[in-house]
């Protein structure tokens, strides 16, 4: 019986293996024919030139854009697990049924009422409807990954980019007052003459303030838009002012304090050339201004000017650099001015400061001269002479004030003074003599509104010389000029440019 069923069990396993050998030869031998066949088409593929050569795509470049985390825990922009439909339901049930699902569970806190009632419908995510409940109770929430909490008031801290104090400025010039300290003195207390800075002492003009705190302002301003309803904890020390109120009144305080903090975050750089001209002949004299405008009108635009198209013979009132402009807009003009005439740069000077806050620069040169000789005759000693130096003080200074508003436009306030000491003359005889001090000045105060980047030119000023009068000893040669004359004319100009520098 048992060598029976062995027989089978063999014949059964050999009757597999025949049926199962013969699949597995017809499989392999489809797979050899369908290799030979692909070998076949490459090979022919690879001679034959009836068809058009392939063209290859450039792939694209790859987007490189960070994709955005969701802002939150991820369990408030899931949606909802059911839709909100209600009316008249207190906020803590209808919190509860926008919340299943989640596992989180709302915390109230003492200021928030639980029975206040809400009709609301909403359709959408979980933030979306902490939203809107947020927006119809006028309370506010943090959620993070395990709770949700809710208050009726919130709470934050705003920081102002400036030290803590009071400030004054003046920019300008005093008033005169009277003042006898340079009439003169020994050489041990020999006064410094400074009339390259106050020629005529009768005149003034200044923009100044006292005890300025934009900290104080700042500070006054939230408390009244919050009132009763919050606190307001200032700091001076370190510029902070934490403010606890509603929401509703915490948005009013942030747009004021934002715009506020952006403002005093920003920094104009102000560059200041005075720029000078000096032409020279017998005929006309002084600058062709059309002439220079149709040379640099490619490069440069033009403000001020004729709306047909047509320059006038004006200074411009201000300039700016066009997209063709390789260089910046000052050079451009320069090159074009120097076609009619020497140009040179009086002085350059480039201030970075914040925007409502002043700025002082100052370069001071003092030079000494033989003012006054005086000769005394003594019986014992016989004739001594004591000589009685003076010093004077020219330079350059500036004092500027630069206020951002309208996001690209900016206040200047400007007082320029620059002296330009010359060599002395010397008057008298070769053992009698005094030294006289010659200089020349220019002062502008200024207030100009001027767009981020352009050029205005706030003054303009024209020195005439009359060559002929070279042999006074005092060689001013101003007023007007004689025919067939050789005169110089010197044109001085004050170009400003202001450059809004933000986050950096």
């Amino acid at each position: 019986m048992q060598f029976r069923q062995y027989i089978q069990r063999t014949l059964v396993m050999l009757a597999a293996c025949s049926v199962s050998g013969c699949g597995v030869m017809g499989s392999f031998n489809d797979s050899k024919q369908g290799l030979e066949s692909a070998e076949d088409k490459i090979s022919a593929a690879a001679t034959d030139t009836s068809q058009d050569a392939a063209i290859y795509v450039q792939r694209p470049a790859a987007n490189l854009t960070p994709i955005k985390e969701p802002e939150g825990p991820a369990w408030v922009t899931q949606p909802l697990a059911y839709d909100v439909d209600v009316a008249g339901l207190p906020i803590d049930q209808v919190l509860d049924l926008v919340l299943t699902e989640t596992g989180i569970v709302a915390q109230l806190d003492y200021s928030v009422d639980p029975s206040f009632r809400l009709s609301m419908t909403h359709r959408g995510s979980v933030r979306g409807a902490l939203d809107k409940i947020a927006s119809l109770s006028n309370y506010s929430y943090e959620a993070s990954d395990t709770s949700l909490h809710w208050s009726a008031y919130e709470t934050e801290t705003f920081t102002l980019p400036i030290p803590g104090g009071n400030y004054s400025y003046m920019v300008g010039k005093k008033k005169p007052r009277d003042d006898n300290a340079n009439n003169g003195g020994s050489s041990e207390m020999t006064p410094i003459d400074s009339s390259a800075f106050d020629v005529d002492r009768d005149q003034f003009s200044n923009t100044q303030a006292e005890g300025l705190n934009p900290f104080t302002d700042a500070k006054t301003t939230v408390e009244s838009i919050v009132g009763d309803y919050g606190v307001v904890i200032p700091s001076e020390s370190s510029s902070t002012i934490l403010v606890k109120t509603t929401p509703d009144l915490m948005r009013t305080v942030r747009s004021y304090m934002e715009p506020l903090i952006q403002e005093l975050s920003t920094q104009v750089v102000l560059e200041i050339k005075v720029l000078q001209v000096t032409t020279e002949n017998n005929a006309e004299v002084g600058l062709d201004w059309t002439a220079v405008k149709n040379t640099a009108s490619s490069q440069l635009n033009f403000f001020g000017e004729s709306p047909f198209g047509v320059f006038t013979n004006d200074a411009p009132i201000a300039f700016s650099g066009s997209r063709q402009t390789g260089s910046s807009s000052i050079d451009v003009l320069v090159k074009a001015l120097e076609q009619q005439g020497q140009v040179s740069f009086v002085t350059e000077q480039r201030v970075m400061t914040r925007s409502g806050s002043v700025a002082e620069v100052e370069l001071a040169d003092i030079e000494g001269y033989l003012a006054a000789s005086r000769t005394t005759n003594t019986t014992d000693v016989g004739s001594t002479t004591e000589l009685i130096p003076g010093i004077l003080q020219g330079g350059y200074t500036l004092y500027s004030m630069a206020k951002v508003f309208d996001e690209n436009r900016v206040s200047v306030v400007l007082s320029n003074s620059g002296s330009e000491l010359q060599p002395t003359e010397t008057i008298g005889t070769e053992t009698d003599f005094i030294q006289l001090p010659r200089m020349k000045r220019n002062r502008f105060n200024i207030q100009q509104v001027v767009s981020d980047g352009t050029t205005v030119v706030a003054a303009a000023v024209r020195r005439e010389e009359n060559m002929s009068k070279q042999d006074s000893p005092i060689r001013t040669g101003w007023a007007s000029t004689s025919a067939g004359a050789r005169h110089r004319v010197t044109d001085i100009y004050l170009l400003v440019t202001p450059r809004i520098i933000r986050n950096i």
